[in-house]
């Protein structure tokens, strides 16, 4: 007995515009994520490498553009939630994609209104604590009946946020899409509006010199959680003859370069970068008392409190 049954036809490749979109999206992916951590390394770099000089110049200028590509990184990705979002509803049907958008909206209303009692709860619990100082017993009463009513409060809605569950499922992809985003725009609007500009305004005009007297030095200490990728600022405060105020941030590690200035009396010439606010050099400044006048010494010893 003969199979008389035609052979299946061979199957179709699929399209070659499929396979190359595919393509350019993983290599779309590889190039955000190298920006990412290519942008994070390069701010790091210029956090711990040499402050002061033209280097120190150059370096914050990498440092502005390593944070401005890892921006550029993190948009991309965002463009890929964006895209996968937009497929997910195209792959719905009418009746379906009206079912998210209620859900989405429904998910999206709860959150809001628990940032919404949550965040209240504890402004009006700080808030009451600014209350105490030098209050009356009358005060007091007050103060811990709003705390036991907020107290209340968070254990109540806590408790019929229990009774009534809601899942989230909807709101994570767009979440994190707005998060990325927002955090691009805010690197791109601070670090490229700032730091870039001037430190490369810098670098083409070079540094400027000021006779100088140094009336304050503080120290700026990051944060326990950035302290391992960043240094100590020793923010120096200078003024002139003409009572001109140079502000100047030096690194923990190159204050040794600045030390110079206590032993020469705080009277220098000073060369700097005046819109990054890196410190080059100082020299002696032998008639800097003189030039600077007794009225305007005393006024800012007066201001200071420094010794002279």
């Amino acid at each position: 007995m003969t199979n008389n049954t035609p052979p299946e036809p061979p199957k179709q490749p699929k399209p070659s515009v499929v396979v190359s979109s595919s393509k350019a999206e993983r290599i779309l992916l590889i190039i955000s994520c190298i920006c990412i951590i290519g942008g994070a390394v390069l701010f790091i770099y210029s956090e711990q490498a040499v402050g002061i000089g033209q280097e120190g110049v150059v370096n914050k200028f990498l440092g502005s553009l390593g944070m401005a590509v890892a921006s550029i990184g993190m948009f991309i990705v965002g463009c890929f939630f964006v895209k996968r979002i937009v497929l997910g509803l195209k792959s719905m049907s009418a009746s379906e994609r009206s079912k998210t958008r209620k859900a989405f909206a429904r998910q999206l209303s709860i959150a809001a209104l628990n940032v919404l009692v949550y965040g209240a709860l504890f402004i009006l619990l700080l808030g009451s604590l600014t209350a105490l100082d030098g209050a009356s017993v009358g005060t007091y009463f007050v103060v811990f009946a709003v705390w036991a009513a907020c107290i209340a409060s968070f254990v109540l809605y806590r408790r019929h946020r229990k009774k009534h569950k809601v899942s989230y499922e909807l709101l994570k992809q767009p979440a994190i899409t707005a998060f990325l985003f927002l955090f691009a725009a805010v690197i791109l609007a601070v670090f490229i509006r700032s730091d870039t500009p001037d430190s490369f305004q810098d670098l083409i005009e070079g540094p400027e010199t000021a006779e100088v007297l140094l009336v304050e030095a503080d120290i700026d200490h990051p944060s326990a959680r950035y302290s391992a990728i960043m240094q100590d600022q020793h923010v120096l405060t200078f003024y002139t003859a003409d009572e001109e105020r140079i502000v100047l941030v030096v690194p923990e590690k190159d204050i040794a370069a600045a030390k110079v200035i206590n032993d020469y009396g705080n009277f220098v010439h000073l060369t700097y970068y005046p819109r990054t606010q890196v410190f080059c050099e100082a020299t002696p400044w032998e008639t800097g008392a003189q030039d600077m006048g007794s009225d305007l010494l005393e006024k800012l010893v007066e201001e200071y409190g420094f010794e002279l």
